[in-house]
């Protein structure tokens, strides 16, 4: 007998793993985007230079919309027709030094005025949980690995305001038009300061928030146009309601170093008086003695049709009507809109006194529209100019 042959073992099938990184996909990926990345093709000149004067020429256009409509009441068109305005003269920065680094940072300056809101309890109680909670959702890095165990909604405000200042000035710095433009936002948040009815804790932080917002545009105006008289006026008369005469003296003489008027001089007086400064008081009034000083009363020579569209009350006594002209005096009465309307129009420099001297870099007043012309945009800087602010 012969003996069996052993079946045969079934043959092992055996799989070989195809396994993917996701790494190296990924990495592969970054590889191939970042070999394919090619700078930005140069621009062609004749395109750049009808931009930059379409651009700067509807910034102007925006300008004249938001002075109108703030006239009018419309506060809500003049602050989207000023902001619009910022908006265009930071795409014009853009347009000349290339990329969109002035763009960002209006839209960081405006999204961190936005979130401030949100400290004012208008979402609900603002308590050490929902401060928490709303500085971790906010894109504002300016509170991002803070300690917030002592922060109140009244810091955070102003932290947040000061981040904007700092962005917005950074934006449209040197911009004649871009400090006109953060006036009007100024003059429209000081509009809607009503008087405090109640003692509840939301209006009170609303209404806080309203007047920091309209201060922190106001020092952005000065910081944008050192040159503008009026915005730092307006700043100095400020600072002077808010009890720091020493602060607002020094504004208020640049002021009238560069454009004297007779309410410039005589809040510079005030607070001179409220400071201590006793000779520069009395040198300010021998200057309101001595010297006809222009006023600040807004005259404007119009047209009649121009004149019929304004829908405005004219006192009386203001108006000289003339063959072809009006000569008018707007009196807004008792519309909350008074800053904007009550600034006057450009005037001539008239003789100099011993307190009142030229600017020292020689540059004439900016008048309320200016040429739509755009000086090139400087360098980044972080930090305010030196010798405004504290």
């Amino acid at each position: 007998m012969t003996a069996p042959v052993p079946a045969e073992e079934a043959p092992k099938i055996t799989r070989r793993r195809q396994t993917f990184s996701s790494d190296s996909a990924t990495a592969s990926l970054g590889k191939t985007a970042s070999s394919t990345s090619r700078p930005m093709p140069a621009s062609d000149p004749i395109n750049h230079h009808a931009r930059t004067a379409e651009l700067a020429q509807s910034a102007v256009s925006q300008l004249r919309s938001a002075h109108f409509a703030a006239r009018r009441g419309a506060l809500h068109t003049a602050k989207e027709s000023a902001t619009q305005t910022l908006r265009i003269i930071a795409s014009l920065r853009d347009s000349q030094t290339g990329g969109n680094l002035h763009t960002s940072q209006l839209n960081e300056a405006i999204t961190a005025i936005r979130e401030s809101t949100d400290f004012t309890g208008r979402y609900g109680p603002v308590d050490q949980a929902a401060l928490n909670r709303l500085v971790e959702v906010h894109e504002t890095p300016t509170l991002h690995g803070v300690n917030t165990s002592l922060l109140t909604a009244e810091r955070a405000i102003e932290a947040y305001l000061n981040y904007a200042r700092q962005r917005w000035v950074e934006a449209t710095v040197g911009g004649p038009l871009a400090a006109e433009a953060t006036m009007i936002l100024a003059d429209l948040e000081s509009a809607t300061l009503t008087p405090q009815s109640n003692s509840d804790l939301t209006e009170s932080r609303s209404r806080l928030h309203a007047s920091e917002l309209a201060l922190m545009y106001r020092r952005a105006a000065v910081e944008i146009g050192p040159d503008n008289p009026q915005a730092t006026a307006e700043l100095g008369r400020n600072l002077l309601s808010r009890s720091m005469p020493a602060i607002a003296k020094e504004l208020l003489l640049l002021s009238v170093q560069q454009k004297p008027t007779r309410q410039s001089v005589e809040d510079l007086m005030r607070a001179a008086n409220e400071s201590g400064d006793a000779n520069l008081a009395a040198e300010c009034q021998q200057q309101l003695a001595s010297t006809n000083l222009p006023s600040e009363l807004p005259v404007q020579l119009m047209s009649p049709s121009q004149f019929a569209k304004t829908h405005q009350q004219f006192a009386g006594s203001g108006q000289h009507i003339a063959s072809s002209q009006h000569t008018t005096q707007q009196q807004p009465a008792s519309h909350p809109y008074t800053q904007t309307a009550s600034r006057p129009m450009p005037r001539n420099s008239i003789n100099q006194g011993q307190l009142i001297v030229p600017a020292q870099n020689g540059r004439s007043p900016q008048s309320r529209i200016v040429d739509p012309s755009m000086p090139a945009a400087p360098s980044r800087s972080t930090t305010p100019r030196g010798g405004l602010f504290w």
